[in-house]
């Protein structure tokens, strides 16, 4: 408790700095094509920046988001695919094994998360999304512009990458 009693010194400034970090992204990543960053609400003044997420089209690249998230790596970018199982479909939600923690079967009686149909997120976890860890948000403008720089080259060396041998023998 106490270390992290420690760490709540820096909260703020390191939410500032995340904040600041994914509104950078959001403006730049924007502008590469088959790139989504993740909307933000209008209604929001300060965003955490757990995760950085955005949507990768593969369509675009004319790479799968394995190929993609390796290219990153590559140039030095540690950018992970997501979950692969949505949320509601891991074994806690869909078995409603909540253990002693039942205010939400309480509440929602009839809630049962297996049959629930989320094809946006089924998409995102398919293929489509992938998130920047928030360490990553914590570096300087120029760590950002790294980022922007990387994803930049990827897209531009697409055609090359997607018939590179050596990422398709490590994408499988």
């Amino acid at each position: 408790g106490a270390i992290l009693n420690c760490q709540l010194d820096r909260l703020d400034e390191q939410t500032d700095r995340r904040d600041t970090n994914g509104r950078y992204l959001d403006e730049k990543l924007a502008a590469i094509p088959g790139i989504t960053p993740q909307r933000r609400d209008p209604f929001a003044t300060r965003n955490a920046q757990h995760l950085y997420l955005f949507r990768y089209d593969a369509k675009v690249f004319g790479l799968t988001r394995a190929k993609f998230l390796q290219a990153m790596e590559a140039e030095g970018i540690p950018v992970s695919s997501g979950y692969v199982l949505p949320l509601y479909k891991q074994p806690l939600f869909a078995n409603r094994a909540f253990g002693p923690y039942t205010a939400c079967v309480d509440s929602h009686p009839d809630l049962h998360y297996g049959k629930l149909d989320l094809p946006n997120v089924e998409a995102i976890c398919a293929g489509e999304g992938a998130w920047l860890y928030q360490n990553v948000l914590l570096g300087s403008r120029s760590d950002m512009d790294d980022v922007v720089c990387a994803m930049e080259k990827v897209y531009e060396h697409r055609s090359s990458l997607a018939s590179s041998p050596k990422l398709a023998e490590a994408a499988r």
